[in-house]
């Protein structure tokens, strides 16, 4: 069950019921802290919802349509049309990836330029933005096909470069 979540740009944003899981294991990793429960959480919604965008980004920028950005516990997806182009199609499944990095590094930039004292209120948003976010590009760019039949953008990535089968959505 998806809720609709917003709607950015026409595009529908769905929110699977499964997020609240997330929200339930952070809230017992950061000790019952709800402050610092709902900042990971939320952290970590936009960190999926950031490499949705990538993905959403570049489509848009080939003139493929968008019909909708969804988000579970186990990720997201943009749900687009298909690429006429391999260059297209390289940056549509790259571009997720692309977002990531462009985050890590404006949040590494974050820690090196605030003071300590303001980093530490920081924390669970930077641990997502920094740590969380290098787990899960690394999980994203290893070949693979998911539990349920998707791919991750590295096994996207391969098949274009290698002209393989045609790309899952």
């Amino acid at each position: 069950m998806y809720l609709t979540f917003k709607r950015k740009k026409g595009i529908p944003i769905y929110c699977h019921w499964s997020v609240t899981i997330i929200f339930l294991v952070v809230l017992f990793i950061n000790g019952f802290s709800i402050i610092d429960a709902v900042l990971s959480w939320v952290s970590y919604l936009i960190l999926i919802f950031i490499h949705e965008l990538g993905h959403c980004f570049f489509a848009r920028r080939a003139g493929i349509e968008v019909s909708a950005i969804s988000l579970s516990a186990l990720g997201g997806a943009c749900h687009a049309g298909f690429s006429e182009t391999k260059k297209d199609a390289l940056l549509f499944y790259s571009g997720g990836l692309l977002f990531q990095v462009i985050l890590l590094f404006l949040s590494i930039l974050i820690v090196m330029i605030i003071p300590e004292s303001i980093a530490e209120h920081l924390k669970p948003v930077l641990v997502v933005f920094i740590h969380i976010n290098i787990v899960l590009f690394f999980m994203n760019i290893i070949p693979s096909q998911l539990p349920g039949g998707a791919a991750t953008d590295g096994k996207q990535i391969f098949r274009v470069i290698f002209n393989r089968d045609s790309a899952d959505t």
